[in-house]
């Protein structure tokens, strides 16, 4: 699942960058739900967390396939780092990425993946409707 991984963190960075350039003064937190197209299956993708145009970095926790229960337990903003990360998601979604980005840098790993989680098996069908 190394393609689920490398896809959730390209999202990341792509709406963050948007992010990190519209959040205005200070610290915005937000929390997004949409779908991500992997081998042509739309599955859906939470991502939460924080973006400053000012600092010019963000952070978020990227989830695919989230069950329902996470959509309510992930609040805007990023307050979940490490091992009680993974915890919490453990058998709850198909992949996590939690990354930082430096919008400053222009390299190939601006992005930093400060944690992830897949399962040893993974779903084979999206665990809610995308409406």
């Amino acid at each position: 699942m190394i393609a689920a991984t490398d896809a959730l963190r390209a999202a990341a960075v792509r709406i963050l960058d948007a992010l990190i350039a519209s959040a205005g003064e200070g610290r915005a937190p937000f929390r997004c739900l949409t779908a991500l197209y992997l081998d042509g299956e739309a599955m859906p993708m939470l991502m939460i967390g924080t973006a400053d145009e000012q600092v010019e970095d963000g952070e978020a926790i990227v989830l695919l396939n989230p069950e329902e229960d996470l959509l309510d337990r992930f609040k805007p903003g990023v307050g979940y780092h490490g091992g009680l990360l993974t915890e919490i998601v453990s058998g709850k979604c198909d992949t996590m990425v939690h990354v930082w980005l430096d919008a400053y840098s222009n390299d190939a790993d601006r992005a930093k993946v400060l944690a992830s989680y897949t399962p040893r098996t993974l779903a084979t069908a999206p665990k809610f409707q995308i409406k």
